[in-house]
């Protein structure tokens, strides 16, 4: 029970570090554009939040060893 509670905490770390970068691009992004309403906005999001993210399936990390882009997330996302 231990190692499963400590597995669940892991993954939120995970989750929330990973919409703190997110939310930290934008940030960088929307102050270079000098627009007040959009680093207001991203003042209401939480980086605890998680339902974009799809928990379900079965996933492989072996032998990918390009790190992530997240200037491509976030243009998917509809940041361009």
């Amino acid at each position: 029970m231990a190692i499963s509670n400590e597995c669940g905490r892991l993954l939120a770390n995970i989750v929330i570090a990973y919409n703190s970068i997110l939310l930290s691009l934008l940030a960088n992004r929307f102050q270079g554009e000098g627009d007040p309403k959009l680093i207001e906005m991203l003042k209401k999001i939480s980086p605890t939040a998680w339902r974009h993210i799809q928990f379900g399936g079965y996933y492989t990390f072996r032998g990918n060893k390009r790190p992530i882009d997240l200037e491509t997330v976030l243009a998917y996302a509809g940041f361009t």
